[in-house]
């Protein structure tokens, strides 16, 4: 009787682990957990890929967040006021674009750049319902960013004033600049102004989330 029951509650345990680790929620914290890491780490991340031979994988992140919009509006069922709203501004604009500017790709290119906001417009409710695990989440990347910018003192690494080539154009990894003479370091991150404002969002973890759900 107990082989029976072991037998039985081992799938059962399984399956349940199968299920929250599958449930949209967890999908969305482990989609934007990636996305913001490759963020934090902008530098090392886009430098090792393209060392090697691997430079498109840095668009990885950035494209399940584009590959979550419609998973995330099937799970749903309906998209947000917020969603249809930004979807038919970006609609509008990048169907203007394409009429007006001389390249597809530069319309293309616009689109591309706001993914981030429209998955933001459409996630924002499983920060609000899970708020813990992401300031947890956001606690170590603030340590992350910060511990980059604090060595970044003392090394200089490798990606900073990089560059690569992708699609025929050269892409800058880490911006190398000045200001007033001082050298202003970027750490972990693609700049020094991009870690400042990862680092005070992480900071504030409620100014993120309602950032988010505006």
């Amino acid at each position: 009787m107990d082989d029976i029951l072991a037998h039985e509650a081992i799938p059962n345990y399984f399956g349940r682990r199968m299920r929250g680790m599958l449930s949209m929620s967890t999908m969305v914290l482990w989609t934007t957990t990636l996305f913001l890491l490759s963020l934090v780490c902008y530098g090392p991340f886009r430098y090792y890929m393209a060392k090697f031979g691997l430079a498109e994988f840095v668009y990885i992140p950035k494209i399940l967040l584009f590959i979550m919009i419609p998973f995330m509006i099937s799970y749903i069922g309906r998209a947000s006021k917020a969603l249809i709203i930004g979807g038919a501004i970006v609609t509008l604009f990048a169907g203007w674009g394409m009429v007006e500017l001389p390249s597809l790709d530069q319309s293309l290119f616009g689109v591309w750049v706001i993914i981030p906001l429209l998955y933001g417009l459409l996630s924002a409710h499983y920060f609000f319902n899970n708020t813990n695990a992401y300031k947890k989440i956001f606690v170590i990347l603030f340590i992350i960013a910060l511990s980059g910018v604090l060595i970044n003192v003392f090394v200089q690494y490798p990606w900073v004033g990089a560059s690569f080539k992708i699609g025929g154009e050269e892409v800058q990894i880490s911006r190398r600049w000045w200001a007033f003479g001082i050298s202003r370091i970027g750490g972990f991150s693609g700049a020094s102004f991009d870690a400042a404002m990862l680092d005070v969002n992480y900071l504030d973890p409620s100014a993120t989330i309602t950032l988010a759900g505006e």
